[in-house]
């Protein structure tokens, strides 16, 4: 086991050993190996104003003797360092021997130890301890020891937490997806107040359906005794909950992340999540989602590691864990899968996901459709869908879409119908299938509207005359729930003399898709007159246009007067007809009165007495 040094991370020293083994040619260890390697920096037991560095690890054994059974002993071991490095201590054991003969099922196993320092120079170190039943058999323990004296010698262990039930050792309890066991190894630290908390996986019970959650636990003096475990997770849902890791900050806060499958609906996936813990572990906050797009360990290598880290500095945390969001990677024609990285993320606010949508379609044709996301997860994969159903990448004809180191994506999917209305598209998570960003796609309908017109044909010179307009349209008038807006757009009038009249301004709303309008006709200008509206319905989903003509025939006035000129005409000849008649009449009478006077003349009233001129 080596270690180098840095001042500033970029220029390391050689490696120097902290441990190293010879072996004889009389030894009967058949292998050797130096496991689980943590370290912690805390201030000097004997020199306050120095650090001294602690490495801790798990010494596996195995060992044949001659004559015997062989078996495989397990023992924590500690070195430290007072010179930054440059020389090491000689290893002391923090843990019992172990021992686990490799013909049974039972036998005790050490390991998964971790230091912390506290602020007076103590050192303390965790480890999970399997008891005699065995590794992954029944229940099991988080023990803790402490030094005192800088690491030369260790208390005896005491518990600070039971495990009710060991974990399985694959995450989907077989050998699928990752190993799953190493979610009870604890993760210590030590505050400025001196409390000392404990972070870990397991199961609730012995019979719990539950595959793991986490807990923490607190010791306010010195390790000597412990709290009851509380739960961080708040979700208590049966999806596993594993590899708690902690550190408290300067203000006595302890900030603890692990993996949780809550969001992925078959509990195999896997998000980052956080929560604070205060009053001495017995307050727990909300936890926080950490990660942006979930892991899905079977588009991965499989193997995630046994941990995850976190660091705090001031007010800001530095988690960092295993992500798989890079195991469906684009390459040209190609789609590499299996890869991991390391991610890290930090408090803070975080891009908003947005999808442009481009290309909206018309109703009744296929054709793709261009959509660009800004603001996603960086280098991810997503499940693209119209309407809940998955399509296609139309770039690279696979069922994923991929986004850039900045987190944008410019793609072309094909719809699933080409029926018009308004349909939502998304990008989804793949693991939890929980959309990331949305958009909609609006579908229209092109179809003609339909616009009558009513009103007189035939008109006299200066006549107020009035059309109503009706518009129906095949959509109808609130498609789908979306309200339409119906526009006359230009009414225009042509005259006998092919003048252009727009009377679009004389338009009156009578209701929703009825219109009036009205015009006095000129006194001087008869023939016909044609009329042309042009109206239009829109709408999220409707794009419809329409238009219409009439025509009205306003009578000549020079062919009225005729007319009236002719009536007069035949009304002089009938009544010269008349009064023809009646002087032929009176003549006819009179001379039928000359011949026979009457006998007896009547005198006459003048003075000559003779009758009166005729």
């Amino acid at each position: 086991m080596v270690v180098a040094t840095s001042a500033d991370g970029l220029h390391w020293t050689n490696h120097v050993a902290v441990q190293r083994r010879t072996f004889t040619s009389t030894s009967t260890i058949v292998s050797e190996i130096y496991d689980k390697d943590y370290l912690a920096v805390g201030p000097s037991k004997s020199s306050p104003s120095l650090d001294t560095v602690y490495v801790t690890y798990t010494d596996f054994v195995q060992s044949c003797p001659l004559a015997g059974t062989c078996s495989e002993n397990s023992t924590i071991m500690q070195v430290h360092t007072t010179n930054s490095g440059v020389t090491w201590s000689s290893p002391v054991a923090v843990s019992p021997t172990a021992s686990f003969p490799s013909s049974s099922t039972t036998g005790r196993v050490v390991t998964g130890s971790m230091p912390a320092v506290a602020s007076n120079g103590n050192l303390y170190v965790a480890y999970f301890d399997t008891g005699e039943n065995g590794f992954l058999n029944t229940t099991a323990s988080i023990m803790i020891t402490t030094s005192t004296n800088g690491g030369a010698s260790f208390s005896p262990p005491v518990t600070a937490t039971s495990i009710p039930q060991q974990l399985t050792f694959a995450s989907q309890g077989s050998n699928c997806c990752f190993r799953w066991w190493t979610s009870m190894l604890p993760s210590v630290d030590v505050a400025p107040d001196g409390t000392v908390y404990i972070a870990y996986g397991a199961r609730q019970s012995k019979f719990s359906v539950d595959p793991a959650d986490v807990y923490l636990v607190a010791s306010i003096n010195g390790g000597t005794t412990w709290s009851q475990p509380t739960m961080i997770n708040d979700s208590s849902s049966t999806n596993g909950h594993f590899f708690a890791w902690l550190k408290v900050s300067a203000d006595n806060v302890v900030h603890i992340i692990w993996g949780d499958q809550r969001l992925d609906p078959v509990g195999v996936g896997y998000d980052i999540f956080y929560a604070t813990a205060t009053n001495h572990g017995a307050t727990i906050s909300q936890n926080i989602r950490v990660t942006d797009v979930g892991t899905d360990p079977l588009f991965t290598v499989g193997f995630i590691g046994d941990y995850f880290n976190l660091a705090v500095s001031g007010n800001q945390t530095y988690p960092v864990w295993t992500d798989g969001r890079r195991a469906l990677r684009p390459l040209g024609r190609e789609i590499l899968t299996g890869e991991t990285d390391i991610f890290t993320a930090r408090l803070g606010p975080r891009d908003t996901p947005n999808i442009a949508i481009q290309n909206t379609g018309n109703a009744g044709y296929y054709g793709p459709v261009t959509i660009t996301a800004r603001g996603l997860p960086r280098e991810a994969y997503f499940v693209g869908r119209v309407n809940g159903i998955p399509v296609v990448s139309q770039s690279r004809l696979v069922s994923f879409f991929f986004s850039t180191r900045s987190g944008n994506l410019t793609d072309m999917l094909l719809p699933a119908s080409n029926y018009y209305g308004a349909y939502t598209v998304e990008l989804d998570d793949w693991v939890s299938a929980a959309p990331l960003a949305t958009s909609i796609l609006y579908i229209v309908d092109t179809r003609s509207l339909q616009v009558s017109i009513t009103g007189p044909t035939v008109a006299s010179p200066g006549d107020n005359i009035t059309w109503t307009l009706q518009l129906v349209s095949p959509s109808g008038t609130t498609p789908q729930s979306y309200s339409s807006t119906f526009t006359i757009n230009k009414i225009l009038l042509t005259t006998p003399t092919g003048t252009v009249q727009d009377l679009t301004a004389n338009v009156k709303s009578t209701g929703q898709t009825t219109y009036t309008v009205s015009l006095k006709l000129p006194s001087n200008t008869a023939g016909s007159y044609a009329l042309f509206v042009n109206a239009s319905q829109t709408s999220a989903i409707v794009r419809s246009t329409g238009t219409a003509t009439a025509s009205v025939t306003v009578n000549s006035q020079v062919q009225n007067i005729a007319n009236l000129a002719g009536s007069e005409q035949t009304y002089t000849i009938i009544v010269g007809l008349i009064a023809a008649t009646a002087v032929a009449l009176q003549v006819i009478q009179l001379t039928r009165r000359k011949p026979s006077p009457p006998a007896t003349t009547p005198p006459y009233n003048n003075p000559q007495g003779t009758p009166p001129s005729a």
